[in-house]
């Protein structure tokens, strides 16, 4: 027989393989790489039964996983683990998902472990399953959570910041360490302190860690030489954060909004240069705002371009209650004393000097302030 196959069939080349042999050979070799390629049947039935993964979907996921791993029960334990910490059936998929490895770590050696580092940051309920649902667990606990914690706590000051800083941004343990210091470099260059930094991290840490230095670069150069805040101002911290939260569109509708009023494009900007988070409020806001200020009251654009922290105030709990307390008071020729004065003093100073000493000559106001202020900050401020 083999004499016959040596007869038959051509040989590849000198010393080659038979070419009836290379072709089975290269049929074992192909068929070999393909199953070696498959995915985990097992694992692919337990995406789609368990997590409610579509057959694709749990194909794509599971040729993830580098390497056949024993499937036991440790992916039905991670995920009646992480349900049991309040982390949802979707939120799993999408952990899972982006690395299918976690349903293979050992519950109590490699997630109890990062669970209870977490836990004493302050995370809890909801919130411990919102951040391990952007893949936290996937992290090494020494390698990575623990040094770029105390980065973090370093820089922040403390654990309640850091945990504050992480319930505003999950993602912020995720962005590229050495992208991050960049970022921070370039802001202290800027003459930002690293208090406004930490400001900056705990408001929304997005738009200056989780970004490209060049586009931070950008941004911070806009602030300068478009809204025209000197990188020295006290308020350009407030600039850099009203263009990571203002989009240019929302921007042009706002200035659109003040020109209705008589603003113009000079106010506008000395409204910015001066206070530029009145520029993040809402235009139902300044709407309200100047209804009240410029059709009520009678101030032109000109004075509150020049006193924009009148429009931040709270127009219910603030102005009014204290422009209807000046107002008595002055009618009765009691005490006189500027609305835009007497807006930007504490809670507590307003009512020693203009509420409490006319408890028992006004009652009325007395009683209509304390109403329409909040009572916690009242008691707050006289600590009842």
């Amino acid at each position: 027989m083999l004499s016959r196959l040596s007869v038959n069939h051509r040989f590849n080349g000198a010393g080659g393989i038979p070419i009836f042999f290379k072709s089975v050979y290269r049929y074992s070799y192909c068929t070999a790489i393909q199953t070696a390629q498959s995915p985990n049947a097992a694992l692919v039935d337990f995406l789609v039964q368990s997590l409610g993964f579509s057959k694709e979907t749990a194909v794509r996921s599971s040729n993830k996983v580098s390497r056949a791993k024993p499937f036991d029960d440790k992916p039905e334990k991670v995920v009646n683990y992480l349900e049991n910490l309040g982390v949802s059936k979707t939120q799993i998929r999408k952990i899972v998902s982006a690395d299918p490895r976690l349903l293979f770590y050992d519950v109590d050696k490699t997630l109890e472990p990062k669970v209870s580092f977490f836990r004493e940051l302050g995370f809890s309920g909801s919130d411990l399953g919102r951040f391990i649902s952007v893949g936290s667990l996937t992290l090494g606990l020494d390698s990575c959570i623990k040094p770029r914690i105390d980065y973090f706590r370093k820089l922040l000051g403390g654990d309640e910041k850091v945990a504050l800083a992480l319930k505003r941004c999950y993602f912020l343990l995720s962005f590229d360490p050495e992208m991050v210091e960049k970022n921070i470099l370039l802001l202290r260059n800027f003459g930002i302190t690293d208090k406004n930094i930490g400001g900056l991290i705990t408001w929304n840490s997005t738009p200056f860690l989780g970004t490209t230095t060049q586009s931070l670069l950008e941004r911070l150069l806009r602030v300068e030489n478009d809204l025209g805040i000197p990188r020295h101002s006290p308020v350009f911290v407030q600039g850099v954060k009203l263009l990571s939260s203002c989009s240019q569109s929302n921007m042009e509708a706002k200035f659109r909004f003040l020109r209705c009023y008589g603003f113009s494009d000079e106010a506008i900007f000395k409204i910015i240069r001066l206070y530029p988070n009145c520029l993040s409020l809402s235009i139902d806001r300044w709407k309200r705002a100047l209804d009240y200020f410029i059709k009520e009251l009678g101030y032109d654009t000109e004075y509150l371009a020049s006193h924009p922290k009148l429009i931040a105030y709270d127009l219910e709990r603030r102005v009014k209650p204290r422009n209807e307390v000046l107002k008595i008071l002055n009618e009765r020729k009691s005490k006189r004393c500027a609305l835009c004065s007497a807006l930007h003093i504490s809670e507590l100073k307003f009512l020693k000097d203009f509420v409490l000493p006319y408890k028992d000559q006004l009652p009325n106001m007395h009683e209509a302030y304390i109403k329409k202020v909040k009572k916690q900050e009242i008691e707050e401020c006289l600590n009842i």
